[in-house]
């Protein structure tokens, strides 16, 4: 499959030139942001976004850096912030939940990430984001008993500012 793939795109190369090229330096771009979003490389997502990288592009299973660099911020929270508020002044989607994803507020109301889920909902992120069911966050976390015992103070947090219960 990989190799239909490869040919298709030298196919296109050879059509297009110019345009093959724009394409795979795009497609450059994209996979190394999100692959320094998803590692919690601040250095590397600054420069990638300075060399004008999309940060709301899509990369490998439709996922984008925003919410990748939520859901990796247990190896290291606060250059996690940094980095989520990097990707939004490059116009990252606060809200975006991009192929398999979750939203950046989900992933960080899930993974107890209470800093960064105040930074989040400081900067526009929906307190009462729902899942294709319609089920809000705060239902999630309430209904999930291995959420619930430990998400306590998430909810606390997520009703301060304006979560409801679906």
């Amino acid at each position: 499959m990989a190799e239909t793939q490869v040919r298709r795109q030298a196919s296109r190369e050879r059509e297009r030139p110019e345009e093959g090229r724009s394409f795979m330096a795009d497609r450059d771009l994209t996979d190394s942001l999100i692959d320094a979003a998803s590692n919690i490389n601040l250095a590397r997502v600054r420069e990638l976004l300075a060399r004008g990288a999309d940060p709301n592009a899509e990369g490998n299973w439709c996922r984008t850096a925003l919410p990748l660099a939520v859901r990796n911020a247990h190896k290291n929270e606060s250059i996690a912030i940094l980095i989520v508020e990097a990707l939004l002044a490059s116009g990252a989607d606060i809200n975006a939940s991009p192929g398999d994803c979750l939203s950046p507020v989900r992933y960080a109301a899930i993974h107890g990430y209470m800093d960064l889920l105040r930074f989040l909902i400081s900067k526009g992120a929906d307190p009462n984001d729902r899942d294709p069911n319609g089920q809000t966050l705060i239902t999630l976390l309430e209904t999930t008993p291995d959420l619930k015992r430990r998400c306590r103070r998430i909810v606390k947090i997520l009703e301060k500012a304006g979560g409801v219960r679906s």
